[in-house]
């Protein structure tokens, strides 16, 4: 592939993020729910796990803890906080506090905040390992968004070898629950598409062929199959199994479905995401009808993720 031929090539990290998104918006007028409407919206929501998320509740999006359908607000600042991942006991999540996207780590209930990354560019969407020793993030402090890794302490700052020449632009990485793989997102075939590769970098595998790109992916409990966003179309849940590439519709509606998080016994997603309008929802790990998660709070909601302890 030649370098022009990536639509995100070239983009600024804040233009790159808002082209993602607007891939995104702009296919949500384009198709209708792949899924009948029985299997799209149940009225009632089981038990939910402890998830934390972002919301704008109190007017600048901050982190949340959601337990039991009630929220405790743990990050209090003038400034954005969001994507919020959680490992091992720890929390990390992006803050603009410093005027700047940097990545910060604290406990769980959001003590003893950190700031672990101090470059000049973007640095978002962090994940702790399994063991919650490592990080991986993205940085744009070369210029283009790319995968890095480092300590959980911020030591050792290092670009991951992924497999892709350096100006094609990556996000999204999430370790497998067993740390030895991370998948994420690259437009190195020209539409941003899963990729899942060895943790410790190397050759990535392209795992999703969507016809209109595929972002936003969450593995599922056992490490055998990956739920992402399909932006063929509105918006709506896809899964791919790891060994086989086979790939299933997972969950829709007639707005868009994104950020989706899962664990043994169900998965999380974002209901009208990407527009600023999103709420929590949920589904079986089988996919299927999904049922509204009550927050306990106003305000529009983004990236849901299950708290590992």
């Amino acid at each position: 592939m030649s370098r022009t031929n990536s639509p995100l090539v070239g983009l600024t990290p804040r233009m790159f993020a808002v082209g993602c998104a607007a891939l995104l918006a702009s296919a949500c007028s384009s198709s209708s729910s792949p899924l009948s409407p029985d299997q799209q919206r149940a009225p009632k929501a089981p038990s939910v796990a402890d998830f934390v998320y972002a919301s704008d509740a109190a007017g600048t999006p901050q982190i949340y803890w959601s337990h039991n359908g009630t929220s405790t607000r743990l990050t209090f600042d003038n400034s954005t906080d969001n994507n919020p991942k959680s490992a091992a006991g720890r929390l990390v999540f992006t803050s603009y506090r410093d005027n700047d996207p940097e990545i910060y780590i604290s406990g769980l209930d959001g003590s003893a905040q950190t700031r672990l990354t101090h470059s000049a560019g973007l640095d978002d969407e962090a994940a702790i390992d399994p063991t919650g020793t490592h990080i991986v993030f993205v940085s744009a402090r070369d210029g283009v968004p790319r995968l890095f890794t480092m300590d959980v302490s911020g030591a050792n700052q290092t670009a991951l070898t992924t497999g892709s020449a350096t100006w094609v632009p990556e996000r999204a990485p999430v370790f497998s629950p067993d740390g030895s793989q991370i998948a994420f997102v690259s437009t190195r075939s020209n539409l941003p598409q899963v990729w899942v590769m060895p943790a410790a970098g190397g050759q990535a595998v392209q795992l999703t062929h969507e016809t209109g790109g595929a972002v936003d992916p969450a593995w599922s409990a056992d490490g055998t199959q990956l739920v992402f966003v399909s932006a063929t179309g509105t918006p709506y849940l896809r899964e791919v199994t790891i060994a086989t590439g086979e790939t299933v519709d997972f969950a829709s509606d007639n707005v868009a479905i994104g950020q989706p998080s899962c664990n043994a016994s169900m998965c999380l997603a974002v209901s009208g995401a990407y527009g600023g309008t999103g709420s929590v929802v949920s589904m079986s790990t089988s996919g299927g009808s999904m049922s509204p998660v009550s927050t306990g709070k106003k305000g529009s909601v983004t990236s849901p993720s299950f708290v590992q302890r």
